[in-house]
């Protein structure tokens, strides 16, 4: 399959300030240590549960039965990818539309070229948490997406190719009717930064038909200080657990409860961890995304 140019994580944040004192210094990263250790004990605890659920395995024919779910959940690290990067060009408001911009085009081009196939508004955004003070981008990510579904030429040009231009002008459009941002929220959110986000991921992620390199993006991005040591070894222990929950040969009911049960938990240790306020900004973001994703693409 040709096309998972967007599918991946990433997070554009630029390298924060540590604080001038170092025995402060110190304090806060033996908090965040402990924080990030946290997190690895709660996602090891998660892929352990799934260890004697049958798998998938690339190598044999049996994937093809799988492969319409294995998109969705690539389509979920998609989500990811664009919401997490489009947070370096405008914060939250960049995250819901640079987000949904990536998304839309890898759903669009992964499933040759059909449009996006909305959902019954009244179950695609149950998997809140009032926990998570960002669970706002998620929702929106979402909203938006659902509702750019109804009417395809709003983000299709006439060639039947993508067009980040429309994408870019509906959910902007979309978001001030709910108040979500302001005209000059949006103003400030240029078309051009949302197709440079796009151009970022498309030439430093390394991909296949069936999995994404979601550490060694991470990976790149940190070495591009586009984003830190803590905020990434937070989202590493994350997409792990992701990863190993799209290798499942089925997705019931029971195990999406479970995955966005584990969501949960590591956005609530976010949310009273010692990271700081811009790292917490950014991961709840991205980890309410991905809850808001498994939900709507699979349950």
């Amino acid at each position: 399959m040709k096309n998972l140019f967007s599918c991946a994580l990433a997070a554009l944040l630029f390298v924060f300030f540590i604080a001038s004192c170092a025995k402060k210094d110190e304090i806060t990263l033996s908090q965040q240590d402990n924080s990030l250790s946290e997190l690895k004990i709660t996602t090891d605890s998660y892929i352990s549960s799934l260890a004697s659920s049958p798998k998938i395995d690339n190598n044999t024919p049996q994937v093809q039965g799988f492969w319409d779910r294995i998109r969705n959940v690539l389509t979920v690290i998609g989500d990811l990818a664009g919401g997490a990067a489009g947070w370096g060009i405008g914060g939250p408001i960049g995250a819901i539309i640079g987000g949904g911009a990536a998304s839309a085009l890898m759903y669009y081009e992964i499933n040759d070229g059909n449009p996006i196939v909305p959902k019954d508004e009244t179950v695609a955004y149950a998997a809140a948490n009032p926990n998570n003070p960002f669970d706002y981008v998620g929702y929106y990510h979402y909203y938006t997406m659902n509702q750019i579904a109804k009417p395809p030429n709003d983000y299709i040009n006439t060639d039947g190719t993508f067009s980040t231009q429309k994408f870019h002008s509906f959910s902007g459009n979309l978001l001030q009717q709910q108040g979500v941002i302001t005209y000059t929220q949006f103003n400030n959110l240029s078309l051009s930064s949302v197709e440079n986000n796009l151009l970022y991921i498309k030439s430093n992620l390394n991909y296949s038909n069936s999995s994404v390199d979601v550490n060694g993006f991470l990976n790149t991005i940190h070495t591009d200080g586009r984003i830190n040591s803590g905020s990434k070894d937070a989202l590493v222990s994350y997409f792990n657990a992701l990863q190993s929950f799209s290798r499942l040969q089925s997705a019931t009911v029971q195990d999406i409860n479970n995955f966005i049960s584990y969501s949960t938990t590591m956005e609530n240790t976010v949310a009273s961890s010692a990271l700081n306020s811009d790292d917490k900004a950014m991961v709840l973001s991205t980890m309410a995304t991905a809850r808001y994703g498994v939900h709507y693409w699979l349950k």
